[in-house]
């Protein structure tokens, strides 16, 4: 099962995004693909920052 919460899945999407928009001969659909690579990274970054806040939450829980 994949795990849309992992950052890794998203890092792996936005470098898949990344590596697809180098195949395309077609500007438009390389800027989109890059566009959505930029998305995908800014996905990371939240489930980076949303699992630094879960464990801090679970820290002061304990």
């Amino acid at each position: 099962m994949v795990d849309r919460c992992s950052p890794g899945f998203w890092h792996a999407k936005a470098e898949e995004a990344l590596a697809r928009a180098d195949e395309m001969h077609d500007q438009d659909a390389r800027r989109t693909l890059r566009q959505i690579a930029v998305m995908y990274g800014a996905m990371a970054l939240r489930m980076e920052a949303q699992l630094a806040d879960q464990r801090v939450n679970q820290r002061m829980a304990a």
